[in-house]
């Protein structure tokens, strides 16, 4: 929820950079970069999911080709996640044991039916909340973890 209220936070203050010129790569690249694949893409995913739902209880999805599909893009997930392991693995990267890159296949094999739905329902979550004006709390780091700490933004 910290991501999604931060990002809308941050370009509702700045939004006379996105798109302006007078900031270089920042308002031409960056920022409308970020508004598109950080901000919007949860909006789109959430509003996606929520089509796709409706259309399965009317009967209107074509199952043989929805399946193909995501067998499709799931099965590229997948192999983009094992190329990335596969080089971290070669080059000797930060795991030890063939056994810990294996646990981290298995994260990838789950993430698109468990992480990445609460990341998509958490933004989605900080943004309601911020556009409501709900108070935020954000946490100060300390040494044992977060401690609580209200601030007004």
């Amino acid at each position: 929820m910290r991501w999604g209220r931060g990002l809308i936070q941050t370009f509702y203050n700045h939004r006379r950079i996105v798109g302006n010129r007078k900031y270089s790569r920042l308002g031409k690249i960056t920022l409308p970069y970020l508004f598109i694949f950080e901000f919007l893409a949860p909006v789109i995913e959430f509003f996606g999911f929520l089509t796709f739902i409706f259309l399965a209880v009317i009967g209107a999805i074509n199952w043989g080709n929805a399946l193909i599909m995501f067998l499709a893009i799931y099965t590229f997930c997948i192999l983009l996640s094992m190329v990335v392991i596969s080089f971290d693995y070669t080059i000797g990267g930060s795991y030890k044991t063939v056994k810990s890159y294996l646990w981290i296949l298995l994260a990838a094999m789950a993430e698109p039916f468990i992480y990445h739905p609460m990341v998509v329902f958490f933004s989605i979550r900080g943004y309601c909340n911020y556009l409501l004006g709900k108070k935020a709390v954000w946490g100060e780091m300390t040494r044992k973890g977060f401690a609580k700490k209200e601030t007004t933004n």
